[in-house]
């Protein structure tokens, strides 16, 4: 599944660099809200739970000669955390700090002149400052892991052809850290605004 993830980027990469029709830079930013899927029903009954994070950074909207198709990728800032559960009485916030990078294949849907809808999905590359870093839990060591691959997948609108609004999930194919004999990974809602210029 890594594999094929990659070869997605390069080929989404490559498709906008050559078919570039139209390019918008700009600047978005919104909320992570992230819950952890443990590997281990066990682990899975401790209470973790959900919680709000924040990302921000530069975007580029990039618009193919293709109908309605166009690609979207940004280097964000993005912070995501979760709860800690039972098990953990020094961290009470698993929190993820580091660069996000999506890229996205995108359809556009014209509702009028002032308004569009589009959907997207993609590749998400998360990137965590800490992933050597290895914490003293009650009983055990947490360690996390990078980078973190994923799948994007939502919708949005954009009006009067600058400001965006959008909501998705990533869905997560590599760990995000283990714990003792167990690992999770974080899946990550977001909704989020941005301006193009």
């Amino acid at each position: 599944m890594k594999k094929i993830i990659g070869i997605l980027f390069v080929v989404t990469c490559l498709t906008a660099t050559v078919q570039a029709q139209r390019v918008q830079w700009g600047a978005k930013a919104g909320w992570n809200l992230s819950n952890p899927s443990f590997s281990d029903d066990d682990a899975q009954a401790y209470k973790t739970g959900k919680k709000v994070g924040y990302y921000i950074g530069p975007t580029v909207d990039i618009s193919l000669p293709l109908g309605g198709l166009g690609v979207d990728a940004s280097v964000l800032f993005s912070q995501r955390n979760v709860r800690g559960g039972e098990w953990s009485t020094k961290i009470k916030t698993l929190k993820q700090t580091g660069i996000e990078i999506p890229i996205n294949l995108k359809y556009n849907f014209d509702v009028n002149e002032y308004v569009d809808i589009f959907v997207f999905s993609g590749p998400n590359l998360y990137l965590d400052f800490a992933s050597d870093n290895k914490k003293k839990t009650y009983m055990h060591v947490f360690e996390k892991k990078s980078p973190q691959l994923g799948l994007n997948i939502g919708a949005g609108v954009k009006v009067i052809d600058h400001v965006l609004f959008s909501f998705n999930s990533v869905l997560p194919f590599s760990k995000t850290a283990e714990y003792s004999n167990y690992s999770y990974k974080t899946r990550t809602w977001q909704v989020g605004l941005g301006y193009l210029f």
